[in-house]
């Protein structure tokens, strides 16, 4: 039996076609979350040169100290810790229809509950009127055609639609939260998604291992490049490849949890908050660091994490921009006004 061998400029050609089939709907969600952010907080402009990095995490503390803030991110990691584990005896014991409508019930409870904490303010900020009626009706139709096109059918352009839509509700839930517990969690994420998938007792990859001894796909979310797929854990930060044929892996895409694409938008909602300078970059850093996780998946060809390269880079740039463009900003502008 003879094998194709495949030359570098293939290899690299490859998977940048599969890098930019990704990093398009990626791309979009993060825009969304800035715009959103800015409008919902009243920003305007491209930029708000009068506020500086300290000025902006005093603003939003919270109330809360650094001793709290940490707190608050250790718990919320904990919650994580807790609904993965849940999740996984759940499947250990066979229980996939309780796994099943309890992701029908968390997507009902994204679109109606997580949608009015969200987008609940639109009409003060607008003075745009909303009565209830029709509210209700467009919340109502939004579960049914979201649920629908979730787990049962529907284009592949609606479902996608919906993925981007839920990312875009959960990263703005988060605005509600002091900026410092923000920044504890996402760097936090960083170590609680390599344990999970990388070590021998981590939850996620004994969850793929028993799956892949079953030979059966685990109820979940997740986005795919070409068409939406349910094959990994609802709560997973994780792509996975399992060694498929060239054309098989052409027609699944890449797949990237949900989870991913809510704490890179989580990510972007702080660098909003500042302006589009640093937005742009931390949406940079996501690309680069989804680049370098696909980069080694294919090297490696084994499940590895979403979150940390994307994370590391994305906190890194936006410490780099808040500390560096901001501040030569902000003496551009004063000296324009000089001169």
């Amino acid at each position: 039996m003879s094998t194709k061998k495949v030359t570098i400029h293939e290899f690299l050609e490859h998977y940048s076609r599969k890098i930019v089939k990704i990093a398009i709907p990626v791309i979009v969600t993060l825009i969304l979350d800035a715009i959103l952010t800015r409008f919902l907080e009243n920003t305007s402009g491209s930029v708000n040169l009068d506020r500086s990095i300290a000025e902006t995490m005093a603003y939003n503390d919270g109330g809360y100290d650094f001793s709290d803030s940490l707190y608050l991110a250790l718990y919320l990691i904990f919650m994580i810790l807790l609904v993965t584990a849940l999740l996984v005896t759940l499947y250990f014991c066979g229980c996939v229809k309780i796994i099943f409508w309890w992701m029908v019930f968390s997507t009902t409870l994204l679109l109606s509950l997580y949608m009015w904490v969200c987008l609940g303010s639109f009409p003060t900020i607008t003075n745009k009127p909303v009565d209830w009626i029709s509210f209700g009706l467009v919340v109502g139709g939004l579960v049914i055609v979201g649920n629908m096109s979730l787990f049962w059918r529907g284009p592949p352009i609606v479902t996608q639609f919906f993925m981007i839509f839920i990312s875009v509700l959960v990263a703005l839930v988060f605005l509600n939260f002091p900026d410092w517990s923000i920044w504890m969690l996402l760097t936090l994420l960083v170590f609680y998604d390599m344990f999970v998938v990388l070590c021998p007792g981590g939850l996620l990859k004994i969850l793929i291992e028993k799956s892949k001894e079953r030979g059966d796909s685990i109820p979940a979310l997740i986005y795919s490049s070409v068409v939406f797929l349910m094959a990994t854990e609802e709560t997973n930060n994780y792509q996975a490849i399992e060694n498929p044929k060239a054309e098989e892996e052409e027609d699944t895409g890449i797949k990237l949890g949900l989870g991913d694409f809510c704490f890179y938008g989580v990510l972007v909602t702080r660098a909003a908050r500042l302006g589009w300078d640093i937005v742009v970059l931390c949406v940079f850093a996501v690309i680069l660091g989804l680049s370098l996780t696909l980069l080694c998946l294919a090297i490696y060809e084994r499940p590895l994490p979403a979150l940390p390269f994307s994370l590391v880079l994305g906190i890194l740039f936006f410490i780099i921009g808040a500390f560096s463009f901001r501040s030569f900003n902000i003496n551009l502008r004063n000296l324009r006004l000089v001169l």
